[in-house]
């Protein structure tokens, strides 16, 4: 349980972490992760075991924080309505308050950091790393974004990532599905075209169909 903030403002996030043996410093995984439908505090705790398992292989630590109102993690979840732009910043502090506790630890690499997330998470990932924050070389934004019913929520996350790509300096690695529910290729094309276009440094991996099934 990461502490943030003190007093009667302060709560703490539950946060995952893997490590390799030994001391460090380890080049740090940050991983986010995405929203269930539902309560967000009836989410479960967000492991991703094989992504983790891959990275520790390869000498990273990986951690993997619940945002504010998530699983264990105290506070409500910030909901901005359409404003998915917002949404994002507003994700992106709750991780950035667990990467600062972590900064803080001596097994920690300060200046090798990779930053990711999945569907939610990565669009928390772009909104983190629109702050160009020091020692991030990269994020990867696996099928980020999020949907929101009674709105006009595609174009909200297009600007959003049009927004993003206009401020932020390190590239990033984009996977996204043909089959994806939520963020079709149309949709993934368009985020694209409006991060880049805005100045972003972002490469795209349309990897196709995944399994059988819609990705949700």
């Amino acid at each position: 349980m990461v502490p943030v903030g003190s007093g009667l403002f302060g709560f703490q996030l539950e946060t995952t972490i893997f490590k390799p043996p030994g001391d460090g410093p380890f080049p740090l995984l940050l991983m986010n992760h995405g929203k269930a439908p539902g309560n967000p505090h009836f989410q479960k705790r967000a492991r991703y075991e094989v992504i983790s398992e891959e990275f520790v292989k390869r000498g990273y630590a990986v951690v993997i924080p619940m945002r504010k109102g998530f699983s264990q993690s105290g506070g409500l979840y910030v909901d901005g309505g359409c404003n998915i732009e917002g949404n994002g910043r507003a994700q992106a502090e709750d991780v950035k308050a667990v990467l600062d506790f972590v900064l803080a630890q001596s097994w920690a690499d300060k200046n090798r950091i990779v930053i990711a997330g999945q569907s939610h998470g990565g669009l928390t990932t772009m909104a983190l790393g629109a702050t160009n924050l020091p020692g991030v070389k990269g994020l990867i934004n696996f099928a980020g974004g999020l949907r929101i019913d009674n709105c006009a929520w595609k174009p909200s996350l297009v600007d959003a990532f049009a927004n993003f790509g206009a401020l932020t300096k390190v590239p990033s690695i984009w996977f996204y599905g043909a089959n994806d529910s939520y963020f079709n290729p149309e949709v993934a094309a368009k985020m694209f075209a409006a991060y880049n276009g805005a100045g972003g440094h972002a490469k795209l991996i349309a990897y196709g169909p995944f399994k059988t099934t819609p990705m949700a």
